[in-house]
């Protein structure tokens, strides 16, 4: 058990572990919706949201941000400060907590634990994001925190940390609690850290069954065996929030994370998963449309002892978008030329502009690839003399892309 100066030391530990997580954090706040009107589709979800990941752009919403019960889905957060805490190394997986009578009795969903035994926060891990137990959720909150009230807050503090603005949470298995709440658009960016952060880890969400006290148990993802590439992560039911899925799966290179909430059924809730996540990867793919570093133009230099300069973008732009879509982008590369020399490598001379069907318009800045110092004064009256006789001599370079 951690005592309450660890706990106190987590918190402090956490603030530095920032600097592990912040790029995830960073992308994770800056999801990008689709431009509105892109999109013809529905889901009977009250509360939904879908991402994709690989470029962190929203590819459907409905009430993302309105306060939902989030049920058993308080469960990722359970593991994900497990994962943490093991991560800084203030537990292992492998030390074992003594189960109590309060974790033992607890109703509703269970991993079978029995007052007394002793279990090792990975399998209570299993037993809570696979069977979903409650029983296991309140003995990895004693074992952490020492009650579900301390560990709650640092489930409220890894939340914060997060950018998860209309989250609060009252304990580690989601019972039903006026003051337990939280939004679809939270619970997303918590499976997406989840998911980034610890892979390893999360391998173990796929599972489809677990056997504890003699009892085995299947997984409650209908979205596993979907053939839809799905790995995780985790059901959710209570009368206050109704049928929950937050779910995931990855094809190529390409990972969706589907958050529902709101449904009426167990039934209804499988089917939805399913048909939200195989429409968004059905509907839509990324494209990698410019890469790092890339030449995209060569600008005509006016005075320059080299008559061209390569136009390269330093961060490339992937996208996702319909695949209907791909071949109706559109790509312009814009610029006051020709450029008067000197150029220093590295200076924003223009940009490229990519347009296209539900696309909000993309503008990334380019680069000058090297220097190109100034001619002298006696080159610079010469060669204006013959271009003003003969024309520019140089003509287009090879590559020029139009």
């Amino acid at each position: 058990m951690m005592t309450p100066r660890t706990v106190l030391s987590f918190y402090r530990s956490a603030l530095s572990f920032r600097a592990l997580v912040s790029a995830v954090v960073l992308a994770l706040a800056l999801l990008l919706p689709l431009s509105k009107g892109a999109l013809a589709f529905s889901s009977a979800a009250q509360q939904a949201i879908v991402v994709d990941l690989s470029t962190n752009t929203i590819l459907y919403e409905r009430n993302a941000d309105e306060v939902m019960a989030p049920s058993s889905l308080t469960k990722i957060m359970t593991a994900y400060v497990t994962y943490r805490l093991a991560a800084m190394g203030q537990i292992s997986l492998d030390d074992k907590v003594k189960i109590s009578k309060k974790s033992a009795d607890k109703p509703g969903s269970t991993m079978f634990l029995v007052e007394g035994e002793s279990v090792s926060y990975r399998n209570l891990l299993i037993g809570l994001m696979i069977v979903s137990g409650n029983d296991a959720a309140i003995a990895i909150a004693e074992g952490i925190a020492g009650s579900e009230e301390a560990f709650a807050v640092l489930m409220n503090q890894a939340a914060e940390q997060l950018g998860m603005r209309n989250t609060h949470f009252v304990n580690a298995s989601g019972w039903p609690d006026p003051g337990h709440h939280s939004t679809a658009r939270d619970i997303a960016l918590l499976s997406a850290a989840l998911i980034q952060e610890f892979p390893e880890e999360y391998k173990m969400f796929q599972r489809r069954d677990f056997k504890w006290g003699g009892v085995e148990q299947a997984n409650r993802n209908p979205l596993l065996g979907a053939n839809l590439g799905a790995d995780g992560l985790k059901t959710g039911h209570t009368q206050a929030g109704g049928y929950g899925l937050a779910g995931s799966a990855k094809q190529g290179n390409r990972r969706v994370v589907v958050v529902l909430n709101g449904m009426d059924s167990k039934a209804e809730r499988a089917k939805e998963g399913r048909r939200v996540m195989d429409w968004a990867l059905r509907t839509f793919s990324t494209f990698a449309l410019v890469h790092d570093d890339q030449i995209v133009e060569h600008a005509r230099v006016w005075l320059g002892t080299r008559p061209y300069v390569p136009l390269r973008v330093s961060t490339g732009l992937t996208l996702t978008m319909r695949k209907a879509d791909e071949h109706k982008l559109s790509a312009k590369v814009m610029y006051d030329g020709p450029i008067e020399a000197p150029v220093q490598a590295g200076d924003v001379v223009g940009e490229l502009v990519i347009s296209g069907p539900g696309l909000d318009t993309q503008r990334i800045s380019l680069q000058a690839a090297y220097d190109i110092p100034r001619v002298n004064r006696f080159v610079a009256v010469t060669r204006g003399l013959r271009d003003s006789l003969w024309g520019d001599p140089y003509g287009e370079p090879e590559g020029v892309i139009r």
